[in-house]
């Protein structure tokens, strides 16, 4: 145990969030400060947060400083910046005016109207061209209306009429001819507005730097696991239409094409990678597990549907079979139970996020704290929200499909009081990449409140009371799953009994028996 270093221990999952992500610079200070990371989670920008504190953790590991405030100086100082973040999002040129649109009109801080002309004005002055057109031809058609000699009253309704069509076409054809560039651009390979090189290149030079090593050696999973730090996180598969995880483990294997990854990453990740691949046929290259580099995995669990390039693998050594991997909030937004055993000897840690204040409620939910870590033995909030429209209804229906069963999970005995809530108002979070300097900070601050009650919570003590609650929590769900007098496995039901009893009172397994059978001493994982 080096000097300063936190001798306690925990595991962290991190939840999707696209730029709320920014308050895990605050969660990975508090935390590295009271605990050392061990299993480290995450997916989208929870995939993230997971990168930068494994190599946090890496550096400290090796010899590095150990407090995490000096390591992460940089990148929680980057992105909350304004303007940083809107920086690692470059959209291809056909997809910007698209882009900047629909960001505009996520700025809830601004009235309705006030947003939807700001997207006009962008889309009008992407295509000015257009839109200069129709003035002219509207003042040509002035002209022969004028010299037609019609009464005046008619020559006010034509000319009042045919401006009111010019107005309309000077933004009909813009929008339209935005739209059309955008639909082919989405039709590319890809799908995606942008390729997400700018992102995965400032990644790949953060994830180096914090831990210390030149960009030409990309870190991997398996010099994590050298150091004792397991990282995992999700992606979907939209060719098998599933959740995967990484790295992979050995029943998996997908291949890949060097030609169809260079656009996607830094020269120095695709050379490394190309390098340490094992040669398949038809010109692909096996995708390693361990050996994978950390970065090509944040990209994978990174790929937000539509905004960044879906990234292109192949399920077996065949070009013609291809599947295209996407982000993996689509499947799992916040997989708490990624590192759970049914006997833990330490916590696993969620940050979750949810917006707040709600649309509707009572007031006393709307003045609810923003940061919230909810009492073992007491119940957790539900998730409620209401709906007030079509935009409501539709926002609810991808949240209930998307977080349905994390959200589930994380209200369970044993889990809620290891989930830290963290709430976000309007204009914060998602692709609000428009964030002031204000709103930056107090999101780190947030995500420091809550690594400090989490810490203050995981004491050794509130360790043990933990560990007691998940025990009674297998117990009773042992006996209610697994009748005595109903045992269509022989001899399971006694087993398990014998195995919980033995180690029901203590945090970890005690030393099998001499009469114990071999399963005895196998601690199952979720």
């Amino acid at each position: 145990m080096r000097p300063g270093a936190p001798k306690r221990e925990c595991d962290l999952v991190m939840k999707g969030g696209i730029t709320s992500g920014v308050a895990y610079g605050g969660v990975l200070i508090a935390l590295g400060r009271a605990f050392r990371l061990r299993n480290i989670g995450g997916t989208s920008a929870g995939a993230i947060g997971a990168a930068i504190a494994a190599a946090a953790e890496y550096r400290r590991q090796s010899g590095g400083p150990t407090s995490f405030a000096d390591i992460l100086q940089r990148p929680v100082y980057e992105l909350a910046t304004p303007g940083f973040m809107t920086g690692l999002v470059q959209p291809e040129p056909a997809g910007r005016p698209a882009l900047r649109a629909g960001l505009a009109l996520l700025r809830q801080r601004r009235a309705p109207w006030r947003r939807g002309l700001a997207a006009l004005r962008i889309v009008v002055v992407s295509r000015w061209w257009a839109a200069l057109a129709s003035v002219l031809l509207a003042g040509v058609a002035t002209y022969f209306v004028a010299g037609a000699g019609a009464p005046v009253a008619i020559m006010v309704a034509l000319l009042v009429l045919l401006w009111l069509v010019a107005l309309v076409l000077g933004v009909a054809v813009p929008g339209a001819l935005v739209a059309l560039a955008t639909r082919r651009l989405l039709d590319e390979p890809g799908f995606g507005l942008c390729s997400g090189d700018a992102i995965t290149a400032w990644l790949h030079e953060t994830i180096q730097a914090i831990a210390d090593r030149p960009l030409t050696k990309p870190l991997t999973f398996a010099e994590l696991k050298a150091h004792g730090i397991d990282l995992a996180m999700i992606t979907t598969d939209l060719g098998a239409a599933r959740p995967v995880r990484l790295p992979l483990r050995s029943e998996h294997e997908y291949w890949f094409d060097p030609a169809e990854l260079k656009s996607l990453f830094p020269a120095d990740v695709l050379a490394y990678l190309t390098a340490t691949s094992e040669d398949g046929p038809h010109g692909l290259l096996r995708l390693p597990q361990d050996e994978l580099p950390v970065v090509v995995a944040v990209r994978l669990s990174l790929s937000v549907p539509l905004l960044f390039a879906a990234v292109p693998l192949h399920p077996a050594p065949d070009p013609s079979r291809r599947s295209w991997f996407t982000d993996g909030g689509v499947t799992s937004n916040f997989p708490i139970a990624l590192f759970d055993a049914w006997l833990p000897s330490r916590p696993t840690f969620g940050i979750d996020m949810r917006p707040f204040p709600l649309r509707g409620g009572t007031p006393d939910r709307r003045a609810a704290p923003r940061v919230f870590l909810p009492e073992a033995d007491g119940p957790m909030p539900p998730r409620w929200d209401d709906v007030t429209g079509v935009t409501g209804l539709v926002q609810q229906i991808v949240d209930a499909v998307q977080n349905w069963h994390d959200s589930s999970q994380a209200e369970l005995d044993g889990f809620r009081d290891r989930v830290c809530v963290l709430r976000l108002a309007e204009g914060e979070g998602g692709l609000h990449l428009d964030m002031d300097a204000t709103t930056l900070r107090r999101l780190v601050q947030d995500g420091r409140e809550a690594g400090e009650m989490l810490g203050a919570r995981f004491t050794p003590a509130g360790l043990e009371r933990h560990i007691k609650l998940r025990y009674d929590t297998l117990r009773q769900a042992l006996g209610d799953e697994l009748d005595p007098f109903e045992d269509p496995f022989g001899g399971l039901t006694e087993m398990l009994r014998r195995w919980v009893t033995r180690n029901g009172d203590r945090p970890d397994p005690a030393a099998a028996g001499p009469d114990d059978p071999a399963e005895l001493r196998i601690v199952p994982r979720i």
